[in-house]
């Protein structure tokens, strides 16, 4: 069996419920679909984001007898024109709604123009700002963008007394949209620009990056990177005695695997997040999300989190809509009123489709954790 069609297997909910008696009709069975990498480098993050969603759905379902969402996820392995494949196979096979939780710059820029064709919702959690630009009537931004986080990362620099930055981001070619962010911050903030480098995926270069950055003298590092290579620089930064709180990470940089191996020689470095902390126990959505991660086994972290997050939201969207959940009463009922969980709000509201531009800052403690 392909891991494609064991992810489809593993994430399908049951069927519809069968009719228990002559007065009461089966369930309806609302079909989502994902395609994301599950596999691959970014395989742990996206498989940490479809954790995260399907125990939201989970969640719904177990509260709703008339409507169950079921979930179907296939593997992408970050690559646009499998993501492509997989969409096609979702809405034309699988008959889908909607499709959830896209992931990366490549895999959205492939999928956006077929669910505009198609006419079909596309959430996506993506954070790079060139996708942002590109006028779409379907495509529904879930999550702050890359440019939201490194202005987050710089002004919040600038308000510990930090007077200079330097920035690493992947070598990609949006990777320039994120420096001019940085240097205009930078320039808001009353902060001295040092420079840039690109880092490669795999960290091949973090030799080179490392050097630029010690040669910068500058006081803090933006890290506006993700993938293999974070661990590989976080543990040059290390060796080089460059104190962790001095080195801001991007959200997606962040994963739980990383988080785990670093975390006793990173204990101090600074995290931008794109929701509220999970971990707190003040808010009423933190403690949905601590029982619905209980019931599916699901670990608590950010990345679970923002996936939970998305998949509350688009639960509670769908008991929205009127009659049969089809994409267009589920495109009505996103732009209905605002989704708002506390300090987090997706709002699409006439013609938005930017849903939220929420940032927060955290810091990775010795035992895992992250404060805020």
């Amino acid at each position: 069996m392909s891991l494609g069609r064991r992810a489809l297997v593993q994430s399908t909910l049951l069927a519809p419920l069968s009719v228990i008696g002559r007065n009461v009709r089966a369930a309806e069975v609302v079909r989502i679909g994902q395609t994301v990498a599950l596999s691959g480098n970014f395989g742990e993050m996206g498989g940490m984001y479809t954790q995260g969603i399907k125990a939201a759905f989970d969640h719904a379902n177990r509260g709703r007898q008339a409507r169950q969402i079921e979930l179907i996820t296939l593997d992408d392995k970050l690559d646009g024109p499998a993501a492509l494949t997989n969409a096609k196979r979702l809405v034309e096979q699988e008959k889908v709604a909607a499709i959830i939780g896209v992931a990366g710059t490549g895999v959205a820029k492939a999928v956006m123009p077929y669910c505009e064709e198609k006419r079909v919702p596309l959430f996506a959690l993506t954070g790079d700002d060139s996708v942002r630009k590109i006028k779409q009537e379907f495509t529904f931004f879930s999550c702050a963008s890359y440019g939201d986080e490194v202005r987050n990362m710089v002004r919040h620099g600038a308000t510990i007394s930090h007077k200079s930055v330097f920035v690493v981001h992947t070598d990609v070619p949006a990777g320039a949209s994120w420096v001019d962010s940085a240097r205009l911050s930078a320039q808001d903030n009353k902060l001295e620009f040092k420079g840039s480098i690109a880092a490669a995926p795999d960290g091949s270069n973090a030799d080179a990056v490392l050097k630029a950055f010690l040669d910068s003298r500058a006081s803090f590092l933006v890290m506006v990177y993700a993938g293999a290579g974070v661990k590989v620089l976080l543990e040059r930064l290390h060796q080089a005695h460059v104190f962790p709180g001095s080195i801001y990470l991007l959200s997606q940089g962040a994963t739980p695997g990383l988080v785990d191996s670093v975390r006793s020689s990173a204990s101090g470095l600074i995290v931008s997040q794109v929701v509220p902390n999970p971990f707190s126990t003040l808010s009423p959505l933190a403690r949905d999300y601590d029982t619905a991660i209980a019931a599916s086994a699901v670990p608590k972290n950010y990345m679970t989190y923002q996936g939970f997050l998305l998949g509350r939201a688009f639960a509670d969207a769908l008991g929205r809509t009127k009659g049969a959940a089809t994409a267009a009463a589920v495109a009505d009922a996103l732009q209905e009123t605002p989704l708002a969980y506390g300090d987090y709000k997706l709002d699409y509201r006439g013609g938005k489709r930017l849903g939220t531009s929420f940032t927060d800052i955290s810091m990775l403690t010795r035992d895992g954790r992250f404060i805020s």
